[in-house]
Order: structure tokens, then sequence, then C-alpha cells
């Protein structure tokens, strides 16, 4: 069953009205070497793998989070942006 947009923003209300950044992934350090995307969990890391990806759109620093705490894959990104009001900035 596919999340309604209403369903996804109340899930991310987090996330809502967001602003990312389009990057390749580094892991942070070396005990946390991948994240997931925030939508459909699909792996983003710098390894080699079945199913990983190796860019996506990172967070921005907000209040709450440092940067690139949260990522979101490029295909959800595009899906759901308008939706969840998320801007790209460089």
């Amino acid at each position: 069953m596919e999340e309604s947009n209403e369903m996804l923003a109340a899930r991310l209300h987090y996330l809502f009205s967001s602003a990312f950044t389009q990057k390749p992934y580094f892991k942070p350090s070396d005990s946390w070497d991948h994240d997931h995307c925030e939508v459909c969990w699909q792996t983003i890391a710098e390894f080699e793998g079945e199913d990983v990806i190796h860019t996506g759109y990172a967070s921005t620093a907000t209040a709450k989070w440092e940067a690139d705490y949260h990522w979101i894959c490029p295909e959800c990104f595009e899906q759901h942006r308008e939706h969840m009001r998320w801007a790209v900035v460089t």
C-alpha cells in the first residue's frame, strides 16, 4: 500500500519545509558508515553493495539537528518535494 501525502507529512513532520543539499555521501565516522532515506529506507553510503546508492539530499543545519543528519534519496525527493515543501540550497 502506497503512503498518502498526508500520511507522509504526518510521519515526517520534522522535515516539513526543510532545506536540503544534493551531495555525495561521506561517512561521518568509522562507526557510522551509512544512512537511510527517511521516506523509503534506501541505503545511502560510500561502500559498494546491492541496493546502495552514493548520493542523495542531505538536510542542512537547523536549530535542532546538524547538517547531513537526515537524508532523502533522489527518487523520493523529487516525488515528495512539492508536497513536503522541500527546498534545495547550494
